[in-house]
């Protein structure tokens, strides 16, 4: 399970559909015509890609917001600024994440991929793309 340890307590992180909601509610963007969508998968990689460590604060956030009771802005800032926490490994850690939930990688997987991260399917003679391998457990 995915969790950290923030304010004395093991708090598990929860990366479904209310953490989707909760993301794109702080990052929604509004087109010129009122259509109003969120970005917050998208926002979230991107940011943690070029090493933004605010946005781990979200993430941190957003994936722990089905908690009875979740850790306040200053309990995640004083786990982000502690000396013993890796904020690197916590990084990748969230960016894998990403590129494999099944509720999170067809938005990430062409992101990824224009990053370097993620190397693209290779097209056959007649120009269509392979499936990916899907990981078997």
């Amino acid at each position: 399970m995915n969790s950290v340890r923030i304010g004395g307590r093991e708090i598990p992180l929860r990366f479904g559909l209310a953490f989707i909601r909760e993301l794109d509610k702080k990052f929604e963007r509004k087109t010129p015509d009122g259509l109003v969508y969120g970005q917050g998968l998208s926002y979230t990689y991107l940011s943690m890609h070029s090493g933004d460590v605010l946005v781990l604060s979200d993430v941190i956030q957003a994936a722990t917001c089905t908690e009875e009771i979740p850790p306040t802005q200053d309990e995640i800032d004083t786990y982000l600024e502690a000396e013993d926490t890796d904020l690197e490994a916590l990084r990748e850690r969230f960016l894998s994440l990403y590129e494999t939930s099944k509720l999170m990688k067809n938005e990430i997987t062409p992101v990824a991929e224009a990053l370097g991260r993620l190397e693209p399917p290779k097209t056959t003679s007649a120009g269509s793309r392979q499936k990916r391998p899907t990981k078997t457990s």
